[in-house]
């Protein structure tokens, strides 16, 4: 299954795919430059929009997954781009834990409930899980596991938020972002010490938005069925409640509780 399910994903964004197996030594040498920006998050919650929307906003190309790579690389898989990056400013994407050296970061967060249910389906679409794993079974056996080098989702976002006092990072909220991506998308760049332009920020957020974003991804690859592998799912809120049974949604309070009431998650 897994075979199968991979020769239907092309090569040329297989290597974005976040996966907890990556080699990490090219990242663990990387030495940030002083103009550097981060982007991070944990796989599956959000970065990626945010990523099209800095794009779009900062950078006068027409961009999809393949042709964002210069523009906003990705420390994990995009290395030679990063150590080549000349535009400014210089925004790096990757799903690191916190470090030091990681100066300046914008991290999105996401419902870990939300983020457990697409990257769920994720993982089978790639086949790292089988059709017949239940979503029971991928929280307690994969999700709330502490893997390298992302770590779970609670102790990710634990790390960076421990951190937001006395180092420049900004937390955006995709659940914020669905509401008002154009006001999120300003914040961002004043954060940045940006200029602002109004025109910029709006057709930012067009050409970022999910259809935009699918058009990209399908002009971008050479495709097999759509179902089997889509990169860009649902892009909603809440969409966890149609998947989680009492005893997941205890457990998953249990385990990463502390967590959802820092981010203001009910």
């Amino acid at each position: 299954m897994k075979r199968l399910i991979k020769s239907f994903w092309p090569k040329s964004l297989e290597k974005e795919m976040p996966s907890q197996d990556k080699d990490t030594s090219s990242v663990e040498v990387y030495t940030p430059k002083p103009d550097d920006f981060f982007l991070v998050s944990y796989p599956k919650s959000g970065s990626t929009w945010v990523r099209f929307l800095l794009a779009n906003y900062f950078f006068d190309a027409d961009i999809d997954f393949v042709s964002i790579r210069p523009f906003v690389p990705d420390l994990h898989s995009n290395r030679d781009l990063v150590d080549n990056l000349q535009k400014s400013p210089r925004i790096i994407k990757h799903h690191l834990l916190f470090e030091e050296r990681f100066e300046k970061a914008i991290y999105v967060v996401r419902d870990g409930r939300d983020v457990a249910v697409s990257y769920y389906f994720f993982n089978q679409m790639q086949g790292q899980i089988s059709k017949e794993t239940s979503f029971s079974e991928y929280l307690r056996k994969h999700f709330f596991k502490d893997l390298k080098p992302f770590g779970s989702w609670g102790t990710n976002v634990q790390s960076w938020l421990a951190h937001t006092h006395d180092r420049q990072i900004i937390v955006v909220r995709y659940e914020d972002l669905l509401k008002d991506a154009a006001t999120e998308l300003e914040r961002i760049v004043t954060w940045m010490g940006q200029p602002l332009d109004a025109q910029k920020i709006a057709r930012a957020v067009e050409h970022s938005q999910l259809k935009a974003m699918r058009e990209a991804e399908y002009k971008s690859l050479k495709r097999g069925p759509e179902s089997e592998h889509k990169f860009t799912r649902k892009g909603v809120s809440g969409d966890w409640k149609n998947h989680f049974s009492d005893e997941d949604l205890k457990c998953f309070q249990e385990k990463f509780g502390e967590q959802l009431s820092a981010l203001k998650y009910g």
